[in-house]
């Protein structure tokens, strides 16, 4: 009798951290990637509104 009450608490606590180590890895995400390309295309406009094309663009390395 003695063995079924260990079983039977084993089985829960098992259980849970299963299920705990389980919600760790989902919640934690994953690790950032890096860029493949680290150069940037900036576009610089002659107005407020950012509409029509650019007046000028380049490709930036540094920001």
């Amino acid at each position: 009798m003695r063995h079924l009450k260990t079983f039977a608490f084993r089985l829960p606590a098992g259980f849970v951290v299963l299920a705990g180590l389980f919600l760790f890895l989902i919640l934690r995400g994953s690790a950032p990637l890096a860029a493949a390309d680290t150069t940037w295309m900036a576009e610089y406009f002659n107005n407020t509104t950012l509409s029509g094309p650019p007046a000028y663009f380049r490709q930036e390395s540094d920001i």
